[in-house]
């Protein structure tokens, strides 16, 4: 079974991938299903400064001595730019469907087989365990946005940091939702909100200025990261509730 799709990748991606991706063949051999590259390394989106290179490795079996010989493979990848892998197995994708169905609807949609046989093209998602898992990531960011405020208040930088990462983790969930209602492909960021905004009815305002504030200043486009805070957990509060509606 022959590397396919590398031609697909940013040329910076391929050249990192390419190596690693025959030492996993090399120490796998017939015993390795599928490597694929998902996330942002297959669209428009890279960014060779920034971006990591997600892969998944599916296995017939994934115990941790099968995981063993490859730790010197994974550690020379994050000098590389390559994010420890998710190893998987046939049953254990089968098995988690209902459990992951964002993460898995969005490796799903990314998706470049580079080796073996596409382990995703024959699940099937339902649409209220997307809905649900929605629902839960958004109720426990607002818990987790509470429980930092009492942690790092007295850090406006901190509390600013903890805020742009909380939201910046929901666009997945923001997307899904979007997806949920309409249907459509990768969009990008903004387009995501205003039709998260117009199918949920919910002012997606504050979480739009999270993702254009590019200062670190303890602020968010102005306003103090406390009274910010505040402005977002109605925000989510609100979604949330639409989300249970739907």
């Amino acid at each position: 079974m022959d590397v396919m799709n590398l031609d697909r990748l940013p040329e910076n991606a391929a050249k990192r991938v390419k190596p690693y991706l025959e030492k996993l063949i090399g120490v796998y051999g017939d015993k390795l299903v599928s490597v694929f590259a998902y996330g942002s390394v297959t669209g428009e989106g890279y960014d060779p400064r920034n971006s990591d290179i997600n892969l998944a490795v599916v296995l017939e079996e994934a115990y941790l001595p099968a995981l063993k010989p490859v730790l010197s493979v994974v550690r020379e990848g994050f000098k590389a730019g390559i994010t420890a892998p998710l190893f998987l197995t046939p049953t254990y994708i089968k098995m988690s469907l209902d459990v992951f169905p964002i993460e898995f609807d969005g490796m799903r949609d990314t998706r470049l087989v580079l080796y073996g046989k596409d382990a995703l093209a024959d699940i099937s998602l339902n649409g209220e365990d997307i809905r649900r898992e929605c629902e839960y990531q958004i109720k426990g960011r607002m818990v987790t946005l509470r429980q930092a405020y009492l942690e790092k208040a007295a850090g406006r930088r901190e509390l600013e940091g903890l805020i742009k990462k909380g939201v910046k983790s929901l666009m997945p969930v923001f997307r899904a939702l979007v997806k949920l209602k309409e249907g459509v492909p990768e969009m990008a960021n903004d387009e995501v909100l205003k039709k998260l905004s117009c199918g949920y009815g919910v002012d997606t305002s504050a979480l739009g200025s999270v993702l254009r504030d590019a200062k670190k200043d303890g602020k968010i486009l102005g306003v103090e990261a406390e009274d910010f805070l505040s402005n977002l957990l109605s925000c989510l509060e609100r979604l949330s509730e639409a989300v249970d509606r739907h």
